[in-house]
This record gives structure tokens, sequence and C-alpha cells, in this order.
């Protein structure tokens, strides 16, 4: 009895179309030419390959060794900054003049202190120098020149506000000194205007006498004026340098000699 299986091989056997045998021989001749050039690729490949490596060893066994503590690539750049220069040293600055200005270079501004009065040792030994808080009073100028009635109408003489009052004193004998620093330009005019008021002064009383016994004998400018009240005398020594002005009185004996030295020493202490 025939086998059902190998009965229906047989009959799909029968249906296949087989490919000539020419068509056959052609597809294998194409299959192995694609082989041959992907042999051929892949040794090419390998070469090429190959070859590189060669040139590249052969290239660094050409280059040169390094210098030693050298380096082949240029230094990087700093990111520190360089350090300033020092600048250099600044002028005073100067006013529009040209001038330095105030406080930077100029001497300091003149101010009333102890060391700018005439001094014990200036008269000698025994004296004794004591401040007086009052500066005011019937003793100065303007007091004396109202007493004998020749101040004139309201006469202002410009005192300076700013001074300062000392006594100088031995036993019975005695000085009273102001030491004034006047406004700026101030200080000669108030001399000028005492001499004017000496010189212009006409006393209403008949007893009364007042001279100017010395001028400028010291100092930018000094004054030695002399008033006689009912026979009671007394003498003014107004001495100036700069702004600084020092004015002394005294009731007793001061011949003009020694009032000259003494304006000459008040000069020099109103320097500083």
């Amino acid at each position: 009895m025939p086998d059902p299986l190998f009965d229906s091989m047989i009959a799909d056997a029968g249906s296949v179309r087989w490919a000539p045998a020419d068509e056959l021989r052609d597809r294998a001749r194409r299959r192995t030419r694609r082989t041959r050039i992907a042999t051929a690729a892949a040794a090419f490949t390998a070469v090429a390959v190959v070859v590189g490596g060669v040139a590249v060893a052969g290239a660094d066994r050409a280059a040169p060794p390094p210098v030693p503590g050298g380096s082949s690539s240029p230094p990087a750049a700093s990111s520190t900054p360089p350090p300033d220069s020092p600048s250099p040293t600044e002028a005073p600055s100067q006013g529009p003049t040209g001038a330095p200005s105030q406080g930077s270079t100029g001497a300091a501004p003149a101010s009333v202190t102890a060391a700018r009065f005439l001094q014990p040792s200036d008269l000698g030994s025994g004296w004794a120098s004591t401040r007086v808080d009052n500066g005011d009073g019937d003793w100065i100028i303007e007091a004396t020149f109202s007493a004998v009635q020749c101040a004139g109408n309201g006469w202002a003489s410009g005192l300076t506000d700013n001074r300062q009052t000392r006594d100088l004193r031995k036993g019975s004998d005695s000085y009273r000194q102001w030491v004034g620093l006047f406004p700026r330009n101030t200080a000669a005019a108030y001399l000028d205007g005492i001499r004017a008021h000496v010189r212009d002064c006409d006393p209403a009383r008949l007893d009364t006498k007042v001279d100017l016994a010395a001028e400028r004998f010291a100092g930018d400018d000094a004054l030695l004026v002399d008033f006689n009240i009912e026979g009671l005398s007394s003498r003014y020594l107004i001495v100036r340098h700069g702004e600084m002005v020092a004015l002394i009185w005294t009731k007793g004996p001061l011949p003009d000699a020694a009032a000259k030295d003494l304006g000459r020493k008040a000069a020099a202490r109103l320097t500083g």
C-alpha cells in the first residue's frame, strides 16, 4: 500500500520550478566575486592600520628629547596682576595763588598763651606771675581816656575780646598786662587809633595831661603813653607783633630807657 506522505512530497516536487543550470552557475560566480571583494577590503584595511602604526612609531623615534626643565608649550599667562608701582610723592596741595594750602605746610595759627606774656625772669629775681580773671576794668587805656574826658563821641578803639590778663608782682611793685590776638589786619589799626587819640586829646580837666613819650621802638610798632591826672601818673606800654598785641600798665616809676627795654622783651615774647 503506498505511503501518503511520500505521495505528497512527490506531488510537491513535481510542481516546483527548477532553475536552469546556466542560471545556477551564474549565481555561484556572483557569490564567489562578492566573497573575494570582501576579503580584499579586509586585507587592505589591515595593511593600512599596520602602516599607520609604523609611521607613528617612526615619528616618535625621530622627535628630539625634551630639554630638561623646559616646556614645549608657552607658559600660561599669570592670573595674578603685577604689583602696583609706587606712586610718586604727592606735592602739597596749593591754593589759588600757588601757595601751600592752609594747614598743609604753613605754621599753626597764633594763639594767646602764658608763654606770650612777660615772664618774671624778664624783670629779675623775686617777681611772680599770676593769672587775672577779669581783663577789663578801670585800668585799661580805653577807661583812662574816658576818665580824662578825651575819648570823643563814642570812640571805639577796636580792642579784641580774644585776650588774657596776668599780673607781675614783687612786693609793692606791680605790672598788669594783657595779650590779645586781633582779627586779620586790625592790630596795626588799634595802635594807630591810640596814637591819633593821644595827639588829638584835649582833656576837659585842666589838671590832666596826656603825652606820647615814645613810639616805634620795639616789635612791628610800639607806643609809650603817659597819663597824669591830679598829680598821679601812670604809663602804658603797647607793643605789636603781627596781629598779637601786648599792653603793660604800671603806676610805679618806669624810666624811658627801662620802658623801651621792657617793650623789646615783650615783643620777643609775642613771637612765641
